[in-house]
């Protein structure tokens, strides 16, 4: 978003559509959240050498070529410090949970109920390709995704936890290309997938490639095409640093945020119901483009 709408200018558009209404509304609501969101990175001093990248470093000011150098050397232990923690977790769906595999039922019925609401939309996307993001062994792919979608593909930076995948997935015609590298590399193939699903690991990565990988999913969805994420949220309006597994949990409105700077507009948002208490919030959000890829 380039930070004004038209409304905002005082240039009303003509819309045509409740749709398109509730989009332009929806537009500004966020992009107030935005303001919001930047004061609360502002207020976090610890987080801008590991969320934020040295494209926001002045190259008129005289140290800015040290501090670009910093900051590229903490972008670089920021994901190193997550590879090397997933090394040591075991290919299992305990691993993938973080120990919390009593859950596994209810997040993948949980998520079964987003998606067919998801398919009642008009226009619903197609069931041909699904893409699972930071599948770990393919655990959303096997109980979710490969039931309903023709082929799915599969991106997840872990060698082992890759490698896992066939295993655990089993002998299945509809696993599609296993592609092992993180998301702040990933480049999808344009206008490729139907669904594009994401699941705990947006915590993994900066602000920038965040919004980055968000953009290139945009470009690569098919015609009615979706994107959704299931993430955790902070519930306050701080950021929580893990330094166990050097990941982030975001409030929800830097959430909203950094989605609408991708590009992405929220068409519905349900909350995970039924998690044990004293874990993070869990929401649910399915994203079009914002100029409409219909």
């Amino acid at each position: 978003m380039n930070g004004t709408t038209q409304m905002e200018k005082g240039i009303v558009p003509q819309l045509e559509t409740t749709e398109q209404i509730i989009d332009e509304i929806q537009n500004i609501h966020l992009l107030s959240e935005s303001k919001v969101s930047q004061q609360t990175i502002g207020s976090n001093e610890s987080l801008q050498c590991i969320l934020e990248t040295s494209q926001h470093v002045l190259d008129t000011d005289d140290g800015a070529e040290d501090e670009n150098e910093n900051l590229t050397q903490t972008r670089e232990t920021f994901y190193k410090d997550a590879q090397q923690y997933w090394q040591t977790v075991p290919a299992t769906v305990d691993g993938m949970l973080g120990g919390f595999s009593n859950i596994n039922f209810t997040d993948i019925r949980g998520s079964q109920d987003f998606l067919k609401e998801i398919f009642k939309m008009k226009p619903s996307p197609n069931k041909n390709i699904a893409l699972d993001c930071g599948a770990g062994i393919g655990r959303v792919s096997k109980h979710l995704l490969i039931p309903i979608f023709n082929t799915v593909d599969i991106v997840e930076q872990d060698e082992h936890f890759a490698n896992s995948v066939k295993e655990y997935v089993g002998n299945s015609a509809k696993l599609g290309t296993i592609f092992n590298e993180g998301l702040q590399e990933f480049h999808p193939k344009s206008a490729r997938y139907d669904v594009i699903w994401c699941q705990w690991v947006l915590g993994h990565l900066t602000n920038d490639d965040f919004v980055e990988f968000f953009e290139r999913c945009g470009k690569a969805l098919s015609k009615h095409g979706i994107i959704i994420v299931k993430e955790n949220v902070t519930s306050t309006e701080n950021v929580d640093i893990d330094d166990v597994d050097s990941s982030v949990t975001r409030p929800l409105g830097m959430m909203k945020a950094l989605l609408a700077q991708s590009g992405l507009r929220i068409v519905k948002m349900v909350r995970q119901h039924n998690f044990p208490s004293g874990i993070f919030p869990v929401y649910m959000f399915a994203l079009r483009p914002t100029k409409r890829n219909l």
